[in-house]
């Protein structure tokens, strides 16, 4: 592939409100059209047989499984883990890979693609796409001197997506391995249901064991494997670890400081609160904030009512949607939103 096609402008999306450090900020890739042409034609090649490739606790871009199906079971789970009355107790780890997209190693990508049985040509083309691309960044308009990658999957590329997902399955394998060899993790939410170790949403990691030293022991050794062949790296100020009611704290901080991640009586997952009592309307401020935020940043002076009925179709109504179709939301945070959107118009 010519080297030209695969120049890519990043602009930098900021994650939080007045971002100011390089982690702050998320690189999307602009990539020329004739790359994204050839990327969509390698992906509708595989499209059809990623379904018997990929394990199923993974629930990203694999045809027949959505996010949907990760919400409710991180869900489900919660509900039987917060609580349990096992004087072993149970822990829920959701894992956070440091640039995962931008740290994985080509030469690892070759070697899944191997294990997974696909033709040489196949694997040339996928390869010749991703590596060695030049990358310029965006700055107030203004294009930066090209920049030589080493490493990592365009973020903003449709093709790296997939090929993500084949090169984290190396982790789905490796639990999966342990787990049926040593039966140290997972958490069953009802007597005789399916054993759950762990969810996966493309690079979005939650697991679940009985807070054992045992099975801390395994998990580590498991991601120190993962990221030896991958280049990827845990983040642990962004990792956290989820106990069972009934541990005793002293328990709780012994195997919080074996993972070196901080505690959490609640959580989220995919921007879903996980909770084990009755919701509250604080579960979902972050909802009304971000609505009250986008109204504030449009202000109301410059705008007709055309416009802003166009801003409330388009824009703010879409907001919720997305906890509304996932988990129970309360009838006084719509009636909130509401109450915004009627003071906007």
């Amino acid at each position: 592939m010519p080297k030209r096609w695969k120049d890519t402008l990043v602009v930098l999306i900021p994650k939080v409100q007045g971002a100011e450090l390089p982690s702050q900020f998320r690189p999307i890739s602009l990539c020329t059209t004739i790359y994204k042409v050839i990327a969509k034609i390698l992906i509708n090649r595989v499209k059809d047989v990623l379904s018997s490739l990929i394990s199923q606790e993974q629930g990203a871009f694999v045809p027949g499984r959505g996010i949907a199906d990760n919400c409710l079971i991180a869900q489900e789970i919660m509900q039987r883990l917060a609580p349990s009355e096992s004087s072993t107790g149970y822990m829920s780890v959701k894992v956070d890979m440091e640039q995962a997209y931008d740290r994985m190693r080509w030469d690892f990508l070759q070697k899944m693609l191997q294990h997974f049985g696909f033709l040489d040509t196949w694997s040339r083309w996928a390869l010749a796409c991703v590596e060695s691309p030049r990358f310029a960044l965006m700055i107030n308009g203004q294009k930066s001197s090209w920049i030589e990658a080493t490493c990592g999957f365009q973020q903003g590329c449709p093709l790296s997506l997939y090929l993500f997902i084949f090169c984290s399955e190396l982790l789905s394998l490796l639990i999966n391995q342990q787990q049926n060899r040593d039966d140290l993790l997972g958490i069953r939410t009802a007597a005789h249901g399916p054993l759950i170790t762990h969810l996966i949403f493309a690079n979005d990691i939650l697991m679940f064991a009985p807070a054992t030293c045992k099975a801390v022991r395994a998990l580590n050794n498991i991601f120190d494997v993962y990221s030896n062949w991958s280049g990827q790296k845990i983040n642990k100020a962004k990792s956290s670890i989820c106990f069972s009611k009934k541990m005793k704290r002293s328990r709780k901080h012994m195997i919080a400081n074996k993972w070196g991640f901080r505690t959490q009586a609640e959580g989220k997952y995919l921007g879903i609160p996980l909770i084990s009592r009755r919701p509250i309307k604080a579960d979902f401020q972050h909802i009304i904030d971000s609505v009250r935020g986008r109204i504030s940043s449009w202000g109301t002076r410059y705008l007709f009512l055309a416009g802003r009925v166009t801003l409330i179709n388009s824009v703010l109504t879409s907001i919720p949607i997305f906890s509304l179709s996932h988990t129970f939301v309360l009838g006084n945070v719509m009636t909130e939103i509401e109450k915004l959107i009627r003071r906007f118009l």
